[in-house]
Formats: C-alpha cells, structure tokens, sequence
C-alpha cells in the first residue's frame, strides 16, 4: 500500500512550485560553496604553478579535515534545529546560539591540535616534499571557526525558511573569494 500521494505517475502541481523554489535555493548555495571550497586550488594554479597549487592542496585537504566533525555535528542538530523552528523563531537562534558556543570551542581546541601536529601530518602523510604546506596548513587552520559556524548558520536560516537570504549570500561569498584571491595571490602568492 501507498500513501495517497505516492500512488501513479507524478504530475508538476501548483503546491510544488515552493518546493522547488526552495530546492533550486538549496542546489544554487551548496554548488557555489564547493566551487568557494575549490577556487583557491584552482586559482593558485593558473597564477602561479601546478608546484604551487600542490603545495597548497596538501595543505587544504588536511586543514579541511575537521570537516568531517563539522558535518557530523550538522546531522545530528539540523533536527533540532528544525523542532525549534517550529516552536518559534526565538527558539532557534537560541538554540542556535548555544551550538556556535560549543563549536567555536571545539573549532579552537582544532586549531591548536592540528597546529601543533602540523609538521607531523604534512611529512607523514605526504613526505618531506610537501614541507612548504606546513605553513599554509596552520594558516587556514584559522578558517575553520568561520566554516564551522557557517554550516550551523545556514542550517538554522533553512529552518527558519530563509533560504533566498543563504543564495545571496554564498553568492556574495563566491564573488569576494574569487574577486580576492585573484587580486591577492599574485602579490601574496600561496599565503
């Protein structure tokens, strides 16, 4: 047996159109967040040298490596998130707010353990080769409070139907970072 609505062919109805507004919202911020995510790689190469972009690549995969956490913690709270939607706006940000506590918190403790194991991971995992991504891995290090708040952010803005607000923005993201890095890296090179 199936439900009412999933009996027969699919038919395009008036109802689905805020459905697939939303959808279309969700798909255009997450393709220009990975885009975000792989630019700079990109970018690095064709200003400077595939040497370069390599440099930095082991450097951002390793950087990038509490991701895993962040997108642990992301499906685990968008539940709630979505029950304290329901309950009230004031609900979520407060919710939300105390989850920015726990991960800023975490984001640090992050920082100073791959900081410090740094030299460790590079020359471990990719050889004394890839020294030159000791300092880049540090460097971007300090992103992962921002990424780490911004995926909670955008969580609570989808549940509290905001998602035309999370397009403009990874839109404006997206230009400042391809804006910036092409203005940047010629002068300050993989830094």
């Amino acid at each position: 047996p199936h439900p009412a609505g999933l009996k027969g062919p699919w038919r395009f109805e008036r109802e689905d159109l805020a459905w697939l507004r939303s959808s279309a919202h969700l798909g255009i911020s997450q393709f220009v967040g990975q885009v975000t995510l792989r630019v700079d790689a990109v970018m690095i190469r064709l200003l400077l040298s595939r040497e370069a972009a390599g440099i930095y690549g082991a450097a951002r995969t390793l950087a990038a490596a509490p991701r895993v956490l962040e997108n642990a913690l992301l499906l685990a709270l968008t539940p709630k998130q979505g029950k304290a939607a329901k309950r009230g706006g004031s609900e979520l940000w407060s919710l939300t707010g105390r989850i920015l506590g726990w991960v800023i918190a975490l984001t640090a403790l992050e920082i100073v353990i791959l900081g410090v194991f740094a030299p460790y991971l590079v020359l471990g995992i990719y050889g004394p080769e890839y020294q030159e991504s000791i300092l880049p891995m540090r460097l971007l290090l300090f992103a992962l409070p921002l990424t780490g708040s911004a995926v909670i952010l955008r969580s609570a803005a989808y549940c509290a139907d905001r998602a035309p607000a999370v397009t403009r923005v990874a839109l404006v993201v997206g230009a400042v970072n391809v804006i910036g890095n092409a203005a940047l890296i010629p002068f300050f090179g993989l830094y």
